[in-house]
């Protein structure tokens, strides 16, 4: 089983963590009125929360990725090549094998003309950043990460 990325594991467990505060808030609220009907004794009620804790660490190493942040510099079409749908100055569309995406020029880069091609350099979620294949672009740190993502 894979780990989280290196530097990640605090961000992504604090995350995790802080995720599962109100659902434990409710157990603990939710054992309190039960007890005020049956009579739970302390140790039980210890031990259900015990196993709810138990539960969530389980769970961790199965859900971890859900909760770490996307590396833009990771999107799985980078390198991709792809066609310019219409003209891209700096915004517009491009088409990746069979698919029509939208997609911004790295910073930097010179407009692309439509039915130019162009290599994917980078995304976030549904939205790409290309430039011409093979063109560096005029600001050396938008080639590594053309996305500045706020931690």
């Amino acid at each position: 089983m894979s780990s989280p990325l290196p530097g990640e594991p605090r961000r992504v467990w604090r995350r995790y963590a802080l995720l599962q505060v109100p659902s434990l808030g409710l157990l603990i609220l939710g054992l309190f009125l039960v007890q005020q009907w049956i009579d739970l004794s302390g140790g039980a009620v210890a031990g259900i929360i015990a196993l709810w804790l138990a539960k969530d660490v389980a769970l961790f190493p199965l859900v971890w990725r859900s909760y770490a942040v996307p590396d833009p510099a990771r999107h799985p079409l980078v390198g991709a090549r792809a066609v310019a749908v219409g003209p891209l100055a700096p915004g517009g569309t491009v088409r990746v094998g069979g698919e029509v995406w939208k997609a911004e020029l790295v910073p930097g880069a010179d407009p692309v003309e439509a039915g130019a091609p162009v290599e994917v350099r980078g995304g976030k979620g549904l939205l790409l950043f290309v430039a011409r294949p093979g063109v560096r672009s005029a600001d050396p740190s938008a080639e590594r990460s053309p996305v500045r993502i706020r931690s």
